[in-house]
């Protein structure tokens, strides 16, 4: 499911990740997992920072970047 999640938002490409990587085992990966945890980090921090990303706000960026992937895939 999060693979799923990173694969929309266009993430792979951004950590030169290859989808079906297992991120777990592969020695190989182990900057890009650094790389990604780290943002994943960041936005953690920057969410308790601000007020400006509220849950709701966050909810429809993400309501209409699924919609926007599924009217691409018709």
């Amino acid at each position: 499911m999060l693979g799923g999640l990173i694969e929309k938002a266009g993430l792979l490409n951004e950590f030169s990740i290859d989808l079906g990587t297992d991120l777990q085992k592969d020695v190989e990966c182990k900057d890009q997992v650094h790389a990604l945890f780290g943002a994943l980090l960041e936005l953690r921090s920057l969410l308790k920072e601000t007020d400006e990303y509220p849950h709701s706000y966050l909810t429809l960026k993400g309501r209409v970047g699924f919609a926007k992937d599924s009217s691409l895939k018709k």
